[in-house]
């Protein structure tokens, strides 16, 4: 791997000298926009192994390149880099999330970056899946930037669990809501939620649980919009009468359509909730943020079971490499060289060794992991993850069309608080569909 590591860092700096030959004695300025804050260094370790890869990246190529990090939280990223894509305005790199994929490919905004790829010494180290949801129409639009993860976990404190009368975590939802009175009694919220932002119940949630209702297959069909598989269907139908059934249940805490992701993460955190669920960038938020006791007794499991879902596996788990490092399509010459040698090498074998180093997590190349003495939790969450890397259910909001993803999440937050009804959603949710049929 230290050879595999030593060609792929000469590769990005020919690249990159490469280019400062022919820009003479100018620099190159490259702009990444990004969702990599001070807030998130400080807390997350795939942050900091980022932050640190993407420095020493700038630092290296001081001489020929200016490159401009700009930082945004995630929703501010978000409606940021797509008010860019509506008016053709995009930095030389940016963060591209799957459900986006198909509407700026069709726009014309993301480079082709397959035939840099095929270079790549070490392009066969790549997780499989990771190239799946930036690769449209045949061409690979960007660069992973993670391992393919888990997005559906449940991460649950033991102690509390046990203090309301289980000795293991519950399997299905039916054991979740006989739990409700116990919890209540001990002044905790049984699930915790903030789906405020509207994603997390779809993608944390339902990417996972609606393919135990329809089966892979549906999915797919829905995908290829062949016509064979609708949102209306009965299985479909069905899930979203769970999520109508979930909301009323008093499992979640009551204001979970008004806190964010990171706020319920953090209810989670000081002991106030026996479960929460998310994905993989929980974990290190837990090691970092949690209170001792409540780190210490934090399990991870597959999401529990529906009584009625039929369709799937009822132990799957939703997992994927939802963002991306992808290149202006205006780039030309030198400085499209300059950009696509940081896109790899700033998500390559250099940074997924410092992740692993940092914290023992896994990149979306494969590294040798390093010795150490990494947290309980991490090594629990590697367990499951390399177990799933090539055989998880599709997330909805790296899948599927960005304009169906924000009817759907805006139309589960309704039906979770009993303001929609789930037939109703089915039917908006297969009207916009339809239009991109």
């Amino acid at each position: 791997m230290k050879k595999v590591l030593a060609i792929a860092l000469a590769l990005c700096m020919a690249l990159t000298l490469g280019a400062s030959a022919l820009a003479s004695s100018d620099k190159i300025t490259l702009r990444f926009t990004n969702f990599y804050t001070e807030e998130d260094v400080a807390n997350n370790a795939d942050a900091r192994a980022r932050d640190y890869t993407m420095k020493k990246y700038a630092a290296d190529n001081a001489d020929t390149l200016d490159i401009v990090f700009t930082a945004l939280t995630q929703s501010d990223y978000a409606t940021k880099i797509q008010a860019q894509a509506a008016a053709d305005d995009m930095p030389e790199l940016f963060l591209t999330k799957g459900s986006w994929v198909e509407n700026f490919a069709e726009n014309g905004l993301l480079a082709d970056l397959t035939a840099d790829f095929e270079k790549l010494p070490y392009k066969d180290d790549y997780y499989a899946g990771e190239f799946k949801s930036i690769t449209y129409d045949g061409k690979i639009l960007g660069v992973p930037i993670q391992f393919v993860s888990p997005t559906s976990l449940m991460f649950s404190n033991k102690a509390i669990w046990e203090q309301a009368g289980y000795t293991e975590i519950p399997k299905t939802f039916d054991e979740i809501y006989q739990a409700v009175p116990k919890m209540q009694e001990l002044g905790v919220t049984t699930i915790q939620l903030g789906n405020k932002e509207n994603w997390p119940y779809e993608s944390c949630w339902i990417s996972c649980l609606g393919d135990r209702f329809t089966g892979t297959e549906w999915f797919n069909s829905i995908l290829a919009r062949d016509g064979q598989a609708k949102f209306t269907d009965e299985a479909f139908v069905d899930m979203l009468r769970f999520t109508k059934e979930l909301g009323a249940s008093g499992v979640l805490n009551a204001d979970f359509n008004s806190m964010t992701h990171d706020e319920a993460m953090t209810a989670y955190n000081q002991g106030k909730a026996a479960s929460f669920i998310s994905g993989y960038w929980a974990v290190a938020n837990i090691i970092g943020n949690a209170l001792p006791e409540v780190r210490e007794n934090t399990v991870i499991t597959l999401l529990p079971q529906p009584a009625n879902a039929k369709g799937g596996d009822p132990n799957s788990l939703s997992n994927s490499s939802g963002w991306f490092v992808s290149v202006s399509s205006k780039l030309e010459g030198e400085v499209r060289d300059a950009a696509v040698a940081m896109a790899f090498a700033i998500n390559g074998p250099e940074y997924c060794e410092n992740l692993a180093k940092e914290s023992g997590a896994l990149g979306p190349i494969k590294v040798d992991m390093p010795e150490g003495n990494f947290d309980r939790l991490m090594m629990e969450y590697n367990v499951i993850a390399g177990q799933y890397a090539s055989s998880g259910v599709p997330v909805y909001d790296v899948e599927l069309n960005g304009a169906i993803v924000e009817v759907m999440n805006s139309g589960l937050q309704e039906v979770l608080a009993g303001t929609m009804e789930p037939e109703a959603l089915a039917e908006l949710i297969q009207a916009e569909q339809d239009a991109l049929s």
